[in-house]
């Protein structure tokens, strides 16, 4: 069974204790049957329910969700009912389902609810804002006015790259993405790439190069998602690389066979705290930089995304104020 079972007679001593409970609860197989449920399970939410359970005469089972583990914590939940036993006697029967990954997938969406709606409330606030302001006379201050509608149009465009990620992040993650895989060289995209971010690198005083051989064997992937990737990466690193810095695009081959992309540079770095959560959806390490800068919180999320559909593996390796270097494999194009 996938559940967990625990039956225990009128002296709390364990009648049947299957094996999925057995693993919940750490037991081996030498414990159990005979001896009273305290000293087999030190549980105190579990001794709780049995007791509730034993007091009721209908047939509504008791119910409580109970917390197991130190290191990795994991949540289960107990329906337990009274248990009619000869001569009069109630036991106790209880049924265990572990209900951790559920919870975590409620937390995720509840998260994600509240992160979008944080995300869409603050351009929205700030249109409507200057929509008023423009309605209440500000229209007729020619001056006033351009700037105003200026601000207006770079609300919506965020508001645009918030939903075409979002837009992207849900078929990605439905299963709804087809790839247009082909062979495919490397070079020509980076260096489209490199032209689409050079005006925020210039603006920015951070230098752009690329280290991709001419030698390189072409990859098996989608053209336009390899460039996405490539994109949020490098538009990611010129964000976060100050005046005077440094961002640079290599490829080599690896095993596999494989190519193996990097990206580079010598800006503000990630903390060991933040690496690992980098990659999830709206988690940003600079909160206010990120919106200053216009980021929508998705893209690192969608990369890891891409690059796990053409079977490669990201990789990121940082440290505050040493750079952050980020690396992705592509399956190399095999001739047949």
């Amino acid at each position: 069974m996938v559940e967990g079972v625990i039956a225990l007679d009128g002296r709390d001593e364990i009648l049947w204790l299957n094996e999925r409970a057995r693993a919940m609860f750490r037991v081996d197989d030498q414990r159990g049957r005979g001896r009273r449920v305290l000293e087999v399970i030190r549980n105190t939410d579990l001794h709780a329910v049995v007791a509730e359970a034993r007091e009721r005469q209908a047939d509504v089972p008791a119910r409580r969700e109970l917390r197991l583990g130190e290191r990795e914590e994991r949540i289960v939940e107990v329906n337990a009912l009274p248990l009619r036993l000869p001569g009069g006697e109630t036991g106790v029967v209880a049924v265990l389902h572990d209900v951790s990954e559920l919870r975590r997938l409620e937390q995720v969406r509840t998260e994600f609810v509240a992160n979008v709606s944080h995300e869409l409330r603050t351009p929205l606030t700030a249109i409507q804002g200057y929509v008023e302001t423009l309605l209440g006379g500000a229209i007729a201050e020619p001056e006033n006015a351009q700037r105003f509608l200026e601000i207006v149009l770079r609300h919506t465009e965020r508001l645009g790259r918030l939903l075409g990620d979002l837009a992207d992040l849900s078929n990605i993650e439905l299963g709804k993405l087809a790839l247009r895989l082909a062979e495919t060289k490397l070079a020509p995209i980076v260096e489209s790439v490199l032209e689409i971010t050079w005006p925020r690198a210039e603006s920015g005083r951070v230098a752009l190069e690329a280290h991709v051989p001419d030698a390189l064997p072409p990859v098996y992937a989608d053209h336009d998602r390899v460039a996405q990737i490539l994109i949020n990466l490098v538009d990611n690193a010129v964000k976060y690389t100050p005046p005077g810095g440094r961002v640079s695009v290599s490829a080599a081959v690896v095993a596999g066979p494989a190519v193996e992309v990097s990206v580079r540079d010598s800006g503000v770095g990630i903390s060991s705290a933040d690496l690992p959560r980098v990659t999830e959806r709206f988690y940003r390490v600079d909160k206010a930089r990120s919106r200053e800068l216009g980021g929508t919180g998705l893209g690192l999320a969608i990369v890891k995304h891409l690059v796990a559909a053409h079977g490669g593996n990201l990789q990121l390796e940082s440290e505050l104020g040493r750079g952050t270097l980020v690396r992705f494999t592509l399956p190399v194009a095999t001739r047949t």
